[in-house]
């Protein structure tokens, strides 16, 4: 799985977050199969960390 789906699901207030928390949700429910790897949490940390501050960031990847 991409970082945008967790970016957006975290960040993104809009349609495109709700998106993002849908997917994640299937997921969390077993209703869809997905992989991520290593380098996925390395870019949502970078890109949160970017556009706001290390405690966002860390608490953001908390939720996954």
């Amino acid at each position: 799985m991409d970082s945008n789906v967790f970016i957006f699901a975290s960040l993104n207030n809009e349609e495109l977050g709700n998106n993002a928390r849908l997917i994640l949700e299937a997921v969390q429910n077993r209703n869809v199969n997905a992989i991520t790897s290593a380098l996925t949490f390395d870019e949502i940390i970078w890109i949160i960390k970017k556009n706001r501050n290390f405690e966002d960031a860390i608490s953001a990847t908390e939720l996954f």
